[in-house]
């Protein structure tokens, strides 16, 4: 999913984050950075996903380290 320009690059590691959609009934939002696998809480709405992933508000911060 395409994420608008006013995303931040990861705090964590500095990679770049993609935005993902999951799908069924009711569509749901998620920023993610692939470098390191931090990600957001799944949001109703893109913009919600974006603000959560820019105010460093993760769901998860188990990292993959290369």
């Amino acid at each position: 999913m395409q994420l608008n320009k006013n995303v931040k690059a990861c705090p964590i590691c500095g990679g770049q984050p993609e935005g993902k959609s999951y799908g069924g009934l009711r569509q749901m939002f998620t920023v993610e950075c692939p470098k390191c696998g931090v990600t957001t809480p799944r949001e109703m709405e893109v913009e919600y996903a974006v603000s959560d992933w820019n105010n460093n508000k993760f769901q998860n911060l188990e990292m993959r380290f290369i």
